[in-house]
């Protein structure tokens, strides 16, 4: 799970439990409304529960706030799985200088992942961990880019291919492994 996503879920599990923490304090305190006018006690009928002499807003703070925390386990518990990948990218290129550093830019296809890897040297095999969702093929698309540091010419390259999943010994992962000789 993210970071970010965590987040956003730990603030929605806060917010629910304040509404319900403070539903359930206003019910306690037994708070009663009485109507300006004709000075009978306002109150709710709900069928299956009874009659409630009460704010409405103390019952409301508490159905919101159990919603709020059904809705987001039900969220969670429909998260699919993950499979680790390995990426290993060799940028090669035997006409640049040996201090040429090269970027890589992976992009797993057809979900959201991506990762750059800044700084590598030629011919050195990088290797790019990522985690993907469980049940779909992917495809690994590799670009990368190169300046030279003797002339200051960039060079670009694009390398693709299918993510190989393996179940081994009952864990589930992936490799992708490239020579990409950019040009």
């Amino acid at each position: 799970m993210e970071f970010y996503t965590f987040l956003v879920i730990a603030g929605v599990l806060a917010i629910a439990a304040i509404a319900v923490i403070g539903g359930v304090i206003e019910l306690l305190r037994q708070r009663v409304l009485v109507d300006s006018e004709t000075r009978a006690v306002i109150g709710i009928s709900i069928p299956g529960l009874g009659d409630f002499s009460t704010n409405y807003p103390s019952l409301g703070a508490i159905a919101l706030g159990l919603l709020m925390c059904f809705g987001t386990i039900v969220w969670i518990s429909n998260e699919p799985a993950q499979i680790p990948v390995t990426a290993t990218v060799t940028v090669t290129n035997p006409a640049l200088h040996a201090d040429s550093e090269s970027d890589l830019f992976l992009s797993v296809v057809p979900q959201r992942y991506r990762r750059s890897v800044i700084g590598n040297q030629l011919d050195t095999p990088v290797r790019i961990d990522l985690s993907v969702d469980d049940g779909e093929d992917y495809v690994a698309i590799v670009r990368s880019s190169v300046k030279d540091a003797e002339d200051g010419v960039a060079y670009q390259g694009l390398a693709s291919g299918p993510i190989n999943i393996s179940n081994s010994d009952g864990t589930v992962s992936g490799e992708y492994e490239s020579v990409l000789r950019v040009r």
